[in-house]
């Protein structure tokens, strides 16, 4: 935070950044940063509380982009810090995961020079994916420039189908006794599965001729490895495949996953069996799926039934 009456700011970053500043989408001051890496911005003094918007960038880096909050010098300013996830309820890990009811210890922040008093504070959110059920806290008072835990933390539930990685934003408010009202932002990451293959292989070399391919006649083995590529783990996954040929037959076409831990690959097998009055190159249509009822994940694989490699010789 700054103070109001503020007119220069100075940022650390790297040679060649480009570093601007904003209020209230009014540029204030834009540089180039040079050899130090330190560049000082210079604007006219700030005269309302507010927020401004800083904006870090240069070729081959990540943006950056932050919010810097103006405040008064001789007054409390009370915001939002920091947060703690607790999952007792769930997997226990302090992640806001799939399908979790979980609790947030929040610590608030005095930025400014005068103790606050009588204190409220609301959580909020409209992100489609998590649902308050307490928003609710007080607190008796915050000494200037010190932070607080809430006594007591507000309690979420996250939607069972979450895109993984998904940024939920939530909004504190907290106002004081003298009529001080303050609004911050933070963000909630949520995790949830996400199922894929990774690779599937014919064995023909128990019951057929050995080249990995379908010929009529045979009964093989079909292995497909899966895998949760995502950032939570997922239980009783139920895997299905089927074919579209009536000359194709699989015996046990269901498999049931245990579960897949994060970034956990594991082999299902199927067998299959091809009758002997296929037709050579006869083209079937395998289609595989993964569900737990909720997360999902399907592939078609296409193949040829008794396919003839030629050889072709130069001379």
């Amino acid at each position: 935070a700054i103070p109001l009456g503020s007119s220069t700011l100075t940022v650390t970053t790297e040679e060649d950044a480009y570093v601007a500043l904003s209020m209230n989408g009014v540029l204030l001051d834009a540089q180039l940063v040079g050899a130090s890496g330190i560049v000082n911005l210079n604007f006219p003094n700030l005269t309302n509380i507010g927020n401004i918007d800083l904006v870090v960038t240069k070729q081959f880096r990540q943006p950056y982009i932050s919010s810097i909050s103006v405040i008064s010098s001789n007054s409390p300013f009370v915001v939002y810090n920091d947060h703690v996830i607790i999952d007792i309820n769930g997997n226990n890990n302090a992640l806001a995961d799939y399908n979790e009811y979980i609790e947030l210890d929040v610590e608030v922040h005095n930025l400014g020079a005068q103790s606050a008093q009588s204190l409220n504070v609301v959580l909020s959110s409209n992100d489609p994916y998590i649902n308050i059920i307490d928003s609710v806290d007080y607190f008796a008072s915050i000494n200037a420039n010190n932070t607080l835990m809430l006594g007591s933390p507000f309690s979420l539930q996250i939607a069972a189908l979450v895109p993984d990685q998904h940024l939920a934003s939530l909004q504190l408010q907290i106002t004081d006794n003298s009529g001080n009202v303050w609004n911050s932002n933070f963000s909630l990451l949520l995790n949830s599965p996400v199922l894929t293959d990774v690779g599937i292989y014919f064995d023909d070399q128990l019951q057929g001729n050995g080249n990995g391919k379908l010929d009529a006649g045979e009964t093989l083995n079909v292995q497909i490895d899966v895998m949760n590529i995502g950032h939570a783990d997922i239980t009783n996954i139920n895997s299905f495949i089927s074919c579209n040929s009536n000359f194709v037959s699989i015996s046990s076409p269901v498999f049931l996953l245990p579960n897949l831990s994060v970034n956990q690959q594991q082999s299902i097998f199927y067998t299959i069996t091809i009758d002997p009055n296929t037709p050579i190159g006869h083209p079937v249509l395998f289609n595989f799926d993964l569900t737990d009822g909720i997360y999902t994940y399907s592939n078609s694989i296409s193949e040829t039934i008794g396919v003839i490699d030629e050889d072709y010789e130069t001379g």
